[in-house]
């Protein structure tokens, strides 16, 4: 067997042995449970809860004592490296990381390629239309991509 079907059943022993949960809702007393799930799922308990509405929301974005952040000037004071095109199509032997925006990185190692949540569109959204939009330009066109063997999906959100 291949290099690639080891990587592989290492990234899926990874994935499986993360993914133990325990069902705390059926456990019998509310005292084995601990602290932050409750009967109505996870609080927590750092800070207090707030009701929160689309009311309480423009209340809070217009009338608040707190600004909101400019995500789009924020953006813009982490420093962005084009990704070298040539070294992605043929990698170099060494264990090779490159950070594609958002929560996308592409890994690469020996000929094997794992590319992880990947957001390679305009927007954050299952339409094309609306959604939150990019703050900074897409790192990699699709069609610059290598060929990928594994995609890994961390997360369950549209975007991914």
């Amino acid at each position: 067997m291949g290099k690639s079907f080891y990587i592989g059943l290492l990234l899926i022993s990874c994935m499986l042995a993360s993914c133990k949960t325990t069902d705390y809702q059926a456990l019998e007393s509310v005292e084995e449970r601990p602290a932050h799930h409750t009967e109505d799922g996870f609080r927590n308990t750092y800070i207090d809860a707030v009701e929160k509405s689309p009311f309480s929301f423009l209340k809070m974005k217009f009338f608040g004592d707190h600004p909101f952040a400019d995500q789009a000037a924020e953006a813009y004071k982490v420093p962005i490296a084009e990704p070298t095109l040539e070294l992605l199509k043929k990698p170099d032997p060494v264990p090779q990381i490159t950070w594609l925006g958002h929560s996308s990185f592409l890994l690469q190692f020996q000929g094997v390629s794992v590319l992880t949540d990947p957001i390679l569109s305009n927007r954050a959204s299952p339409v094309s239309f609306a959604g939150p939009e990019r703050l900074v330009a897409k790192p990699i066109l699709l069609e610059h991509l290598p060929d990928i063997d594994y995609v890994v999906i961390s997360h369950n959100h549209y975007d991914h």
